[in-house]
C-alpha cells in the first residue's frame, strides 16, 4: 500500500510539474513577444502557485522584476542585485600603524610603526582591558613591504569588533605588504660533491646548481612527509617546503618526466580486484621496464599514484627495490584502497631524475638544494617555503576585516576561520603555499571578496556553515575571487571551493587549473551563480567540474547562471 501511495504522489509531483512548465512557456512567449501585461499576469499566476517546483516560482518572480524595470526604461537585469556589497565603515576610532621598519615597542602612530601584526593586536587588547572598544573600532593600516612569519597570526574571541564598531586591517593606500613564510635563496654554485654527481644523470649534471641552505639561515628542514585522498596518513594538509623560481612552483624531479610507470603484477594475491583487475592491500608490486633500477641510491624517494581508483590518489615511501626482480616494496601505513594491475603510478624526489629545467631535490639529511633552473638564478627570485603554517587563524572572531593583504611561501594551510560571524577578508591575495588558500569553518556571514588565491598545493577553500539539522543558513559567500592553479601536491578533491553546510553562496568567481573537480558540494539550499569553471579535471578520472556525490538529502541547492568549459576527462 505505501508503495502504491509513494507512485500516486510522484505521479501528482509529475504532473504539477509539468502545468508549472506550461505557465512558464506561455508567460515566457508573451514576454518575447513584448506584450508585458500579459505575461505579467502569467508570471505572477506561476509566482502563486504552490504546487509549481521552486526553481519555477523563482524564474517567475525573477521575470516579474524584469518586466518591472524594462517599463521603467531600465535594463532588464540590475548588476548589483547579485553582488554583495559590504555595509559601509565608520570612521576609526584609533589608528595603528605596522611597517617592515617598525618596532613592536613602538607606540603604533604614523611616525612610530609597529613592526607586525601582533604588535597591533596586542596594543588593542591592551587598550580594551582598560575600557570598552572606541567609537567606530580599530584600524590598522599596514605599509607595504615583506613580513617574514615565525608564528602564527592568531586572533580569538577578545579581538572580535562590533557592527557599529569593527576592527580594519587594511594595506596602506597603494601600497601592497605581504606577509611571507619564505626565504630568497641566492649564491647557487656548481655541483662539485662526487658523490652527488655519480647520481645526477649524465645529460643534465653540468646544469644542475646546488646551494647549502645554511647560507640562507636555515637550519633544519620539515620531514618529506606527503598525503593524498586515499593515503594511509590520512587526506590533511601535511606541511611540506616548495621552491618557487620567479614566482612560480617547481616541481621535485620526477620520473618518468611524463606519463606513469604501471604495475606489472601484485605480489601478494590476497583476492583484492578492482574493476575486472587483480589487486592486493599489501604494498609489494612488480613492474615493468628498467627505470627503477636508477633510484637504489636515493634516501628519500617517494612514489605517487593512483594506485586502485582513477580517483584516489596517494604518496607512498619506498622501503625498498628488487631490480633484479623488477620488485618494489613500499612501507606501511598502505594506501587504503591497495594496488592493482595496470595501476599508474612515478617517483618523485630523486636525484637521479633531476633532468629537466624547472626540476630540484631537497638533500635534508645535508641541507642542500639542488636545482636545474629554468634560466640564470642570478638574475631570478628564488624562494624557498619555510613556515609550517597556518598564516593566521581566526576563532570565535566577529566583525573583523582584512583589505589588500598577501599571505605567501607558507608550507601548510593559508587563512583558518572557526567560528565568530561577519569577518571579511576583501582584495587579499593567499598564495604559494602547499596546502589550501582559507578555510571557513562553522560561525555565519564569513566572506571572500575580490580575492586572488592560487598556486596551491592543495585546495582554494573550504566553506562549511550552517546547520544541516535544523537547515540553519550559514550565509558565507565566496563572490568574484579568481581561484586557480591548485592541486599541486594533492591531486584530487582539492578543489577551488569545497561547500558544505546549508545556505551559503558562490558566485561571480574564475575557478581554473584543477587537477580534479573545480567544487565540491555537500548539504543544502547553496547557491552558486555566475561563476565561470574552466581548465578542471585535468589529471583524474570519473570526477567533473562539480563533485556532488549522490546524497538524497542534499537538497535545494541551485545552480544558475554559470559558464562551463574545457573541462577534462
Amino acid at each position: 500500500m505505501a508503495g502504491a501511495a509513494d507512485q500516486a504522489e510522484a505521479r501528482q509531483h509529475q504532473a504539477a510539474a509539468r502545468r508549472s512548465l506550461a505557465q512558464l512557456t506561455l508567460a515566457d512567449t508573451l514576454l518575447k513577444a513584448g506584450q508585458f501585461e500579459p505575461a505579467k499576469r502569467e508570471y505572477q499566476k506561476l509566482a502563486n502557485l504552490s504546487e509549481a517546483p521552486d526553481h519555477h516560482r523563482w524564474e517567475a518572480r525573477s521575470r516579474l522584476e524584469e518586466i518591472k524595470r524594462r517599463q521603467a526604461g531600465l535594463p532588464a537585469r540590475d548588476p548589483n542585485s547579485s553582488r554583495v556589497t559590504p555595509p559601509p565603515l565608520p570612521r576609526a576610532g584609533q589608528v595603528f600603524y605596522v611597517s617592515p621598519s617598525g618596532d613592536d615597542a613602538n607606540p603604533g602612530t604614523e611616525d612610530g610603526p609597529f613592526a607586525s601584526l601582533e604588535g597591533a593586536r596586542d596594543a588593542m587588547r591592551s587598550l580594551r582591558k582598560r575600557g570598552p572598544i572606541p567609537e567606530g573600532g580599530f584600524l590598522v593600516v599596514v605599509q607595504g613591504g615583506e613580513y617574514r612569519l615565525t608564528q602564527t597570526f592568531a586572533l580569538g574571541a577578545e579581538d572580535s569588533g562590533t557592527e557599529q564598531s569593527p576592527i580594519v586591517y587594511r594595506a596602506a593606500h597603494g601600497q601592497r605588504p605581504r606577509f611571507t613564510g619564505g626565504v630568497h635563496l641566492s649564491g647557487f654554485k656548481p655541483v662539485r660533491d662526487a658523490q652527488a654527481l655519480s647520481r645526477l644523470p649524465r645529460e643534465s649534471a653540468a646544469k644542475v646548481l646546488e646551494l647549502d641552505l645554511r647560507s640562507a639561515g636555515v637550519t633544519h628542514l620539515l620531514p618529506l612527509v606527503l598525503g593524498g585522498f586515499a593515503s594511509g596518513r590520512g587526506f590533511r594538509t601535511h606541511p611540506a617546503h616548495e621552491v618557487f623560481f620567479n614566482g612560480k612552483a617547481l616541481r621535485l624531479a620526477r620520473g618518468p618526466n611524463e606519463g606513469f610507470l604501471r604495475i606489472a603484477a601484485v605480489a601478494i594475491k590476497d583476492g583484492t580486484k578492482g574493476y575486472d583487475r587483480q589487486g592486493s592491500k599489501i604494498g609489494k608490486f612488480f613492474y615493468q621496464g628498467d627505470l627503477p633500477k636508477r633510484w637504489l641510491a636515493e634516501p628519500d624517494l617517494l612514489l605517487y599514484g593512483y594506485w586502485f581508483w582513477d580517483w584516489a590518489d596517494s604518496y607512498e615511501r619506498v622501503a625498498g627495490i628488487d631490480p633484479d626482480q623488477r620488485l618494489i616494496t613500499l612501507a606501511e601505513p598502505y594506501h587504503t584502497y591497495g594496488y592493482s594491475v595496470g595501476a599508474p603510478f612515478y617517483a618523485i624526489n630523486a636525484l637521479s631524475e633531476l633532468d629537466l629545467p624547472g626540476e630540484y631535490y631537497l638533500d635534508r639529511r645535508n641541507l642542500r638544494l639542488f636545482l636545474y633552473p629554468p634560466s640564470d638564478p642570478a638574475t631570478a627570485t628564488v624562494d624557498l617555503s619555510l613556515f609550517p603554517g597556518p598564516m593566521a587563524r581566526l576563532e570565535e572572531v566577529s566583525h573583523t576585516r582584512f583589505e589588500r593583504l598577501t599571505w605567501e611561501l607558507g608550507c601548510g594551510d593559508g587563512i583558518i576561520v572557526t567560528g565568530g560571524s561577519n569577518c571579511l577578508f576583501a582584495g587579499c591575495v593567499v598564495r604559494r603555499l602547499a596546502g589550501n588558500g582559507i578555510e571557513i569553518h562553522g560561525g555565519r556571514h564569513h566572506g571572500l571578496l575580490s580575492c586572488d588565491i592560487g598556486s596551491l598545493g592543495r585546495g582554494g577553500t573550504v566553506i562549511s556553515g550552517g546547520d544541516r539539522s535544523t537547515l540553519t543558513r550559514g550565509e558565507h559567500f565566496v563572490e568574484n575571487c579568481d581561484i586557480y592553479d591548485l592541486s599541486r601536491i594533492d591531486h584530487t578533491y582539492t578543489p577551488a571551493v569545497l561547500l558544505e553546510g546549508v545556505g551559503n553562496r558562490v558566485a561571480h568567481n574564475r575557478q581554473h587549473d584543477v587537477l580534479s573537480s573545480a567544487m565540491r558540494v555537500e548539504g543544502n539550499d547553496h547557491t552558486i551563480e555566475f561563476n565561470e569553471v574552466f581548465d578542471a579535471v585535468l589529471e583524474s578520472d570519473d570526477q567533473g567540474a562539480v563533485d556532488m556525490f549522490g546524497n538524497p538529502t542534499y537538497r535545494g541547492n541551485v545552480y544558475r547562471f554559470n559558464y562551463w568549459h574545457h573541462i577534462g576527462n
